[in-house]
Protein backbone atom coordinates (compact mmCIF):
# COMPACT_ATOMS: atom_id res chain seq x y z
CA UNK A 1 0.00 0.00 0.00
CA UNK A 2 1.28 3.84 -0.79
CA UNK A 3 0.89 6.19 1.42
CA UNK A 4 0.92 9.35 -0.33
CA UNK A 5 0.62 12.85 1.22
CA UNK A 6 0.70 16.30 -0.69
CA UNK A 7 4.52 16.80 0.01
CA UNK A 8 5.19 13.16 -1.84
CA UNK A 9 2.97 14.14 -5.11
CA UNK A 10 3.07 16.02 -7.57
CA UNK A 11 0.85 16.37 -11.15
CA UNK A 12 2.64 16.87 -13.89
CA UNK A 13 0.03 17.79 -16.87
CA UNK A 14 2.44 16.89 -19.45
CA UNK A 15 5.01 13.92 -20.20
CA UNK A 16 8.12 15.83 -20.16
CA UNK A 17 7.45 17.93 -17.17
CA UNK A 18 6.58 14.15 -15.77
CA UNK A 19 9.77 12.56 -16.92
CA UNK A 20 11.96 15.83 -16.20
CA UNK A 21 10.63 15.14 -12.13
CA UNK A 22 11.26 11.58 -12.32
CA UNK A 23 14.88 12.82 -13.34
CA UNK A 24 15.31 15.21 -10.41
CA UNK A 25 13.77 12.33 -7.40
CA UNK A 26 12.85 9.05 -7.04
CA UNK A 27 8.75 9.01 -6.44
CA UNK A 28 7.66 6.14 -5.14
CA UNK A 29 4.85 5.24 -7.94
CA UNK A 30 4.07 6.87 -10.77
CA UNK A 31 0.26 7.33 -12.25
CA UNK A 32 -0.22 7.99 -15.63
CA UNK A 33 -3.32 8.69 -17.93
CA UNK A 34 -3.81 6.03 -21.08
CA UNK A 35 -4.53 9.00 -22.99
CA UNK A 36 -1.47 11.78 -22.91
CA UNK A 37 -1.28 15.18 -24.87
CA UNK A 38 2.40 15.12 -26.23
CA UNK A 39 3.71 11.65 -26.23
CA UNK A 40 2.63 7.89 -26.58
CA UNK A 41 2.26 6.69 -23.01
CA UNK A 42 4.52 3.75 -23.54
CA UNK A 43 7.32 6.13 -25.01
CA UNK A 44 6.78 8.00 -21.66
CA UNK A 45 6.76 4.71 -19.60
CA UNK A 46 10.61 4.08 -21.06
CA UNK A 47 11.77 6.71 -20.58
CA UNK A 48 10.83 7.28 -16.55
CA UNK A 49 11.55 3.24 -16.31
CA UNK A 50 14.64 4.11 -17.80
CA UNK A 51 15.78 6.72 -14.97
CA UNK A 52 13.93 4.40 -12.33
CA UNK A 53 13.82 0.91 -13.62
CA UNK A 54 11.80 -0.27 -10.34
CA UNK A 55 9.39 2.29 -9.98
CA UNK A 56 5.55 1.21 -10.52
CA UNK A 57 3.97 2.87 -13.09
CA UNK A 58 0.32 2.33 -13.63
CA UNK A 59 -1.54 4.09 -16.21
CA UNK A 60 -5.53 5.01 -15.81
CA UNK A 61 -7.96 4.89 -18.28
CA UNK A 62 -11.81 5.78 -18.44
CA UNK A 63 -12.31 3.05 -21.15
CA UNK A 64 -10.86 0.13 -20.35
CA UNK A 65 -12.78 -2.31 -22.57
CA UNK A 66 -10.45 -1.84 -26.00
CA UNK A 67 -7.16 -1.62 -24.21
CA UNK A 68 -4.27 -4.22 -25.23
CA UNK A 69 -3.37 -5.26 -21.64
CA UNK A 70 -0.70 -7.84 -22.60
CA UNK A 71 1.19 -4.63 -24.78
CA UNK A 72 0.73 -2.32 -21.26
CA UNK A 73 2.51 -5.22 -19.48
CA UNK A 74 5.01 -6.02 -21.26
CA UNK A 75 6.05 -2.16 -21.89
CA UNK A 76 6.01 -1.96 -17.60
CA UNK A 77 2.76 -1.09 -16.36
CA UNK A 78 1.75 -2.46 -13.17
CA UNK A 79 -1.61 -1.98 -12.84
CA UNK A 80 -4.56 -0.51 -14.81
CA UNK A 81 -7.45 0.83 -13.06
CA UNK A 82 -10.36 2.46 -14.11
CA UNK A 83 -11.10 6.01 -13.64
CA UNK A 84 -12.77 7.52 -11.68
CA UNK A 85 -10.87 5.80 -9.01
CA UNK A 86 -12.94 6.83 -5.85
CA UNK A 87 -16.70 8.51 -6.24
Amino acid sequence: MYDLNEEDSLVAEKEMVAIDLVRKKEYSIVLMDLQMPEMDVYEATNKILGLHPKIPTIVLSADTTNIDREKLESKGFRELPQKPLFS
